[in-house]
């Protein structure tokens, strides 16, 4: 019995089999696949002709989107460490800039001058119903720092200055003999460095920032949990009680290094006696028979060998 795939149904001599509506449709689906099948084949074949070179795969491609600095020449854009070497890269380039632009070089050497201008502003607005403003911050934190720095520094320099030499001309004046002894005199010293630093605290603006236990605590919280909120600044902290902790952490900070300094020079000082105390606890003849008596009767070196330590010290024992 023969099979006609065509029209899917058998074909008898007996029967004649008629296709249904639905298989008629399903048919026509098939063959229009079929033929755009092989159309698709047929203009493979004549854009890629038999023996033609066939496409790679597909290469890594350089990251897209802007950048601010071209890709240097011979890297590998895909390397799974690539992203975070290029900002490394621009980072150094960017550091760099700073470099060619003049304003750096002005601001490095205008920080310190600029720091006194600052302190001379603060000085000068504790004046009621003055205002004057303050020269703009400077570009790079770094001297911008360093301004900061200055204008506290530098004018505690100077004033403690100024009342040092203003108290020696006192004593000479008076000429008591208690301004001649060395422990009133850094006594004396420690006083003047207070008021200069309690006199520079009550001026200056940056006293009401946070002080330098304020911000230990603040960045290491469970460290230097210990420090007392009486003595580090807080966030909740006014500008005047800011001000205050900053100057009682000044002063006593001070005198603490003094003290420590002064304890360090101490203990130096001991140690230097007894040591030029130990080299020179040796006899020294005068004379030839004196050396030439010392010699021989000077305790020989004790052997490195144990075994012969014990026998010359057995020996000394008989001797005696």
């Amino acid at each position: 019995m023969p099979i006609d795939t065509e029209e899917r149904y058998e074909s008898d001599s007996s029967q004649d089999m008629q296709m249904s509506e639905e298989l008629q449709y399903e048919l026509m689906a098939e063959q229009q696949a079929a033929a755009e099948t092989v159309a698709d084949i047929a203009a493979t074949e004549q854009m890629a002709p038999t023996g033609a070179q066939q496409p790679s795969p597909e290469q890594p491609q350089p990251p897209t989107g802007e950048r601010p600095y071209p890709i240097p020449e011979g890297v590998d854009t895909s390397a799974p460490d690539f992203e975070e070497r290029y900002a490394r890269y621009v980072a150094r380039l960017e550091e760099n800039k700073k470099f060619q632009d003049p304003r750096f070089y002005a601001e490095q050497y205008a920080a310190i001058p600029v720091g006194v201008v600052d302190f001379a502003t603060d000085l000068i607005n504790n004046i009621p119903g003055v205002e004057i403003p303050k020269m703009p911050e400077f570009q790079y934190k770094e001297y911008e720092a360093a301004r900061n720095i200055a204008s506290v520094v530098v004018p505690t320099m100077a004033t403690t200055g100024v009342l040092g030499a203003a108290g020696r001309a006192a004593n000479t004046r008076v000429g008591w003999g208690i301004g001649q002894n060395k422990f009133m005199q850094w006594i004396g010293n420690r006083g003047v460095e207070s008021l200069a630093g309690l006199g520079v605290g009550v001026v200056s603006s940056e006293y009401e920032g946070d002080n330098l236990t304020g911000t230990l605590k603040k960045s290491f919280p469970k460290t230097y949990d210990f420090v007392p909120d009486s003595v580090a600044t807080l966030d909740t902290d006014s500008p005047d009680e800011k001000r205050q902790k900053n100057i009682r952490e000044d002063i006593g900070g001070g005198m603490f290094v003094e003290l420590l300094g002064s304890a360090i020079r101490f203990g130096t000082a001991i140690g230097q006696t007894a040591l030029a105390t130990r080299r020179s606890n040796k006899l020294v003849g005068e004379t030839a028979e004196a050396r030439k008596w010392l010699t021989e009767n000077s305790p020989k070196p004790r052997s490195d060998d144990p075994e012969a330590y014990l026998v010359e010290g057995a020996i000394k024992q008989e001797e005696a």
